[in-house]
């Protein structure tokens, strides 16, 4: 996959990059492939997820759940699944996971 990248700089002196997929074969914007760059908290994360928004890409992080763009509860069904005898653990956990690409994130960097 290859991105067109332009870089302007602001009046206001702030760099901005701007990114734009180039064209599929049927002349249709090619999609990006799904990143998962699974880490833990304070490890780069959101500096991962700041760079990957800025490649196009919508990004899933932790703050998605604290900021309410993207509901707790399928992650804690999947936990409780894990830690129930007889649980679905890995199809709750499926479920989870639809979840965030129900949102139309393309993107991951974290966890919960």
């Amino acid at each position: 996959l290859r991105l067109n990248i332009e870089h302007t700089e602001s009046r206001h002196n702030k760099n901005h990059i701007h990114t734009m997929a180039d064209e599929g074969d049927d002349g249709g914007e090619r999609k990006l492939p799904f990143v998962i760059g699974a880490g833990l908290g304070r490890t780069g994360t959101l500096s991962l997820k700041t760079a990957l928004d800025a490649l196009g890409y919508k990004t899933f992080h932790m703050h998605a759940i604290l900021s309410g763009d993207a509901g707790i509860e399928p992650w804690f069904d999947a936990a409780r699944a894990r830690t129930k005898n007889g649980g679905d653990a890995e199809a709750t956990a499926v479920r989870a996971a639809e979840s965030v690409l129900d949102l139309g994130y393309n993107a991951t960097t974290d966890f919960p």
